[in-house]
């Protein structure tokens, strides 16, 4: 269950990391450097995929391999939730930053 639930997350973090992506571009990047495109929610979460293509992959350590599988799935749905929260707290902190500008 705790798989499934990690995998909805994991596209639900997909979309918003997405959206944050196009905000932050409308509110930082649009304003700074007039005359640049705008960038629509689709065309985000493709620089976002492209940006985690070029990014290095953190594997297993051999800690995390002698767990069972139950306790991995639990892992990994603390760690999506967790990836969710910061995504939640940066979206504020952005939100803060473009008021006082």
């Amino acid at each position: 269950m705790a798989s499934v639930i990690t995998l909805v997350l994991g596209i639900i973090n997909t979309i918003f990391r997405g959206y944050l992506i196009k905000t932050f571009w409308a509110w930082f990047v649009m304003t700074q450097f007039h005359g640049l495109p705008s960038l629509n929610i689709l065309g985000a979460i493709g620089l976002s995929c492209f940006v985690g293509i070029m990014t290095p992959w953190r594997g297993l350590t051999g800690e995390e391999k002698a767990m069972d599988s139950d306790e991995r799935a639990a892992l990994n749905l603390l760690n999506a939730g967790i990836y969710t929260i910061a995504m939640l707290i940066s979206w504020g902190v952005g939100a803060i930053i473009h008021w006082m500008m």
